[in-house]
Protein backbone atom coordinates (compact mmCIF):
# COMPACT_ATOMS: atom_id res chain seq x y z
CA UNK A 1 0.00 0.00 0.00
CA UNK A 2 2.64 2.44 0.63
CA UNK A 3 4.62 1.53 -2.44
CA UNK A 4 1.89 2.41 -4.68
CA UNK A 5 1.58 6.22 -2.77
CA UNK A 6 4.32 6.85 -3.74
CA UNK A 7 4.49 5.77 -7.78
CA UNK A 8 2.20 8.76 -8.71
CA UNK A 9 4.42 10.89 -6.90
CA UNK A 10 7.75 9.29 -8.57
CA UNK A 11 5.85 9.57 -11.88
CA UNK A 12 5.37 12.84 -11.65
CA UNK A 13 9.08 13.46 -10.82
CA UNK A 14 9.90 12.13 -13.50
CA UNK A 15 7.87 13.91 -16.04
CA UNK A 16 9.41 17.27 -14.11
CA UNK A 17 12.73 15.76 -14.81
CA UNK A 18 11.64 15.52 -18.53
CA UNK A 19 10.54 18.37 -18.51
CA UNK A 20 13.15 19.71 -17.43
CA UNK A 21 15.91 17.82 -19.58
CA UNK A 22 13.98 19.27 -22.59
CA UNK A 23 14.33 22.58 -21.36
CA UNK A 24 17.71 22.32 -21.14
CA UNK A 25 18.23 21.19 -23.96
CA UNK A 26 16.37 24.42 -25.67
CA UNK A 27 17.86 26.39 -24.05
CA UNK A 28 21.49 24.67 -25.11
CA UNK A 29 20.55 24.97 -28.46
CA UNK A 30 20.16 28.87 -27.97
CA UNK A 31 23.24 29.35 -26.47
CA UNK A 32 24.95 27.00 -28.94
CA UNK A 33 24.37 29.16 -31.75
CA UNK A 34 27.31 30.44 -32.88
CA UNK A 35 28.98 34.27 -33.07
CA UNK A 36 29.02 33.69 -37.19
CA UNK A 37 25.42 32.83 -36.90
CA UNK A 38 24.36 35.63 -34.84
CA UNK A 39 25.89 38.23 -37.61
CA UNK A 40 24.41 36.58 -40.34
CA UNK A 41 21.21 37.11 -38.46
CA UNK A 42 21.98 40.61 -37.67
CA UNK A 43 22.73 41.28 -41.29
CA UNK A 44 20.34 39.42 -43.19
CA UNK A 45 17.62 38.02 -40.73
CA UNK A 46 18.20 34.30 -41.24
CA UNK A 47 19.89 31.72 -39.18
CA UNK A 48 21.64 28.82 -41.16
CA UNK A 49 19.71 26.09 -42.39
CA UNK A 50 16.58 28.02 -41.37
CA UNK A 51 13.58 29.59 -43.83
CA UNK A 52 14.00 31.96 -46.45
CA UNK A 53 12.28 34.98 -46.10
CA UNK A 54 10.26 36.81 -49.05
CA UNK A 55 8.86 40.13 -48.63
CA UNK A 56 7.41 42.55 -51.43
CA UNK A 57 6.88 46.19 -51.10
CA UNK A 58 4.29 48.62 -52.00
CA UNK A 59 6.02 48.71 -55.61
CA UNK A 60 5.66 44.90 -56.24
CA UNK A 61 9.28 44.45 -55.67
CA UNK A 62 10.17 40.94 -54.53
CA UNK A 63 13.17 40.56 -51.96
CA UNK A 64 13.72 37.07 -51.15
CA UNK A 65 16.79 35.88 -48.65
CA UNK A 66 17.69 32.46 -48.93
CA UNK A 67 19.82 31.24 -45.84
CA UNK A 68 22.65 28.08 -47.11
CA UNK A 69 22.79 25.04 -44.29
CA UNK A 70 26.82 26.66 -44.00
CA UNK A 71 26.86 29.70 -41.43
CA UNK A 72 27.62 32.96 -43.13
CA UNK A 73 26.17 31.98 -46.15
CA UNK A 74 23.01 33.51 -48.00
CA UNK A 75 21.26 34.81 -50.83
CA UNK A 76 19.73 37.73 -51.67
CA UNK A 77 17.44 38.19 -54.82
CA UNK A 78 15.36 41.52 -55.63
CA UNK A 79 12.53 41.21 -58.62
CA UNK A 80 10.67 44.25 -60.03
CA UNK A 81 8.54 45.00 -62.34
CA UNK A 82 7.97 48.05 -64.85
CA UNK A 83 5.56 47.58 -66.97
CA UNK A 84 4.34 43.89 -68.79
CA UNK A 85 7.91 43.69 -70.64
CA UNK A 86 10.17 45.24 -68.56
CA UNK A 87 12.07 43.46 -65.28
CA UNK A 88 15.27 44.22 -63.47
CA UNK A 89 16.77 41.27 -61.58
CA UNK A 90 19.22 40.95 -58.75
CA UNK A 91 20.82 38.46 -57.56
CA UNK A 92 23.34 38.27 -54.74
CA UNK A 93 25.80 35.99 -52.67
CA UNK A 94 26.91 36.38 -49.35
CA UNK A 95 29.56 34.88 -47.39
CA UNK A 96 30.98 35.94 -43.83
CA UNK A 97 33.95 35.21 -42.25
CA UNK A 98 34.96 35.55 -38.83
CA UNK A 99 38.28 37.06 -38.09
CA UNK A 100 37.47 37.69 -34.24
CA UNK A 101 35.14 37.92 -31.56
CA UNK A 102 34.24 41.38 -32.88
CA UNK A 103 35.36 41.67 -36.51
CA UNK A 104 33.93 40.09 -39.38
CA UNK A 105 34.71 40.05 -43.59
CA UNK A 106 32.12 39.98 -45.90
CA UNK A 107 32.11 39.18 -49.74
CA UNK A 108 29.33 40.07 -51.84
CA UNK A 109 29.38 38.74 -55.09
CA UNK A 110 26.71 39.04 -58.33
CA UNK A 111 25.60 41.95 -60.17
CA UNK A 112 28.75 42.14 -62.12
CA UNK A 113 30.93 43.19 -59.24
CA UNK A 114 32.42 41.79 -56.08
CA UNK A 115 31.98 44.30 -52.59
CA UNK A 116 33.93 43.49 -49.41
CA UNK A 117 32.48 44.97 -46.31
CA UNK A 118 34.74 44.75 -42.78
CA UNK A 119 32.39 44.78 -39.63
CA UNK A 120 33.99 46.07 -36.69
CA UNK A 121 31.71 45.56 -33.67
CA UNK A 122 34.38 46.68 -30.87
CA UNK A 123 32.80 49.94 -30.08
CA UNK A 124 29.17 49.17 -30.65
CA UNK A 125 27.95 50.54 -27.88
CA UNK A 126 23.90 50.84 -28.31
CA UNK A 127 21.36 49.45 -31.59
CA UNK A 128 18.98 52.35 -33.38
CA UNK A 129 16.29 51.65 -35.73
CA UNK A 130 16.74 54.07 -39.08
CA UNK A 131 13.44 55.80 -39.90
CA UNK A 132 14.80 57.45 -42.82
CA UNK A 133 12.49 59.24 -45.61
CA UNK A 134 12.07 56.24 -47.70
CA UNK A 135 9.94 53.54 -46.04
CA UNK A 136 11.05 50.17 -44.71
CA UNK A 137 9.39 47.54 -46.72
CA UNK A 138 6.67 45.61 -44.59
CA UNK A 139 8.29 42.87 -42.77
CA UNK A 140 11.87 44.25 -42.76
CA UNK A 141 14.22 46.50 -40.94
CA UNK A 142 17.00 49.19 -41.42
CA UNK A 143 19.13 49.00 -38.24
CA UNK A 144 22.67 51.27 -36.87
CA UNK A 145 24.67 49.38 -34.55
CA UNK A 146 25.97 52.60 -32.97
CA UNK A 147 29.90 52.58 -32.56
CA UNK A 148 30.35 49.89 -35.32
CA UNK A 149 33.14 50.66 -37.93
CA UNK A 150 32.43 49.47 -41.21
CA UNK A 151 34.29 49.52 -44.54
CA UNK A 152 33.09 49.27 -47.71
CA UNK A 153 34.96 48.03 -50.74
CA UNK A 154 34.53 47.78 -54.66
CA UNK A 155 37.81 47.66 -56.25
CA UNK A 156 36.27 47.01 -59.73
CA UNK A 157 34.68 50.60 -59.59
CA UNK A 158 37.63 52.24 -58.60
CA UNK A 159 36.76 54.25 -55.56
CA UNK A 160 38.50 54.26 -52.56
CA UNK A 161 37.18 52.24 -49.92
CA UNK A 162 34.32 54.21 -47.50
CA UNK A 163 34.50 54.20 -44.15
CA UNK A 164 31.02 54.09 -42.02
CA UNK A 165 29.88 54.53 -38.49
CA UNK A 166 27.82 51.78 -38.15
CA UNK A 167 25.01 53.39 -40.01
CA UNK A 168 24.77 51.39 -42.92
CA UNK A 169 23.18 48.01 -42.54
CA UNK A 170 20.50 47.91 -44.86
CA UNK A 171 17.14 46.70 -45.00
CA UNK A 172 17.10 43.16 -42.70
CA UNK A 173 14.66 40.39 -42.53
CA UNK A 174 13.65 40.76 -39.21
CA UNK A 175 11.62 42.43 -36.37
CA UNK A 176 12.94 44.84 -33.64
CA UNK A 177 12.58 42.04 -31.07
CA UNK A 178 14.20 39.39 -33.13
CA UNK A 179 17.01 41.86 -33.73
CA UNK A 180 17.94 43.52 -30.53
CA UNK A 181 17.55 39.67 -28.71
CA UNK A 182 20.29 38.69 -31.64
CA UNK A 183 22.63 41.79 -30.94
CA UNK A 184 22.30 41.34 -26.95
CA UNK A 185 23.38 37.61 -27.52
CA UNK A 186 25.91 38.42 -29.26
CA UNK A 187 27.35 41.38 -26.78
CA UNK A 188 26.58 38.69 -24.08
CA UNK A 189 28.04 35.68 -25.72
CA UNK A 190 31.22 36.96 -27.97
CA UNK A 191 32.10 40.51 -27.99
CA UNK A 192 31.43 42.60 -24.63
CA UNK A 193 29.63 46.03 -25.21
CA UNK A 194 32.28 48.58 -25.59
CA UNK A 195 31.28 51.32 -22.39
CA UNK A 196 31.57 54.45 -24.81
Amino acid sequence: MHDLAKRPSLRLAGRFALAALALAGLIGTAQAQSAEATVEFLLAGVRPGGEAKRVVDEDEAVRTVTPTTKEGVWRFQYTRSFGPDKTYEMSLDYELKQVTACRYDLKIRGNGTVVTMKYDFSGAHDLEVRHDENPTPPGMISIDVVGADVERCEPQKGHACEHFDGNRFGYVAASEDEIRQAFAHFQENYCPKSPF
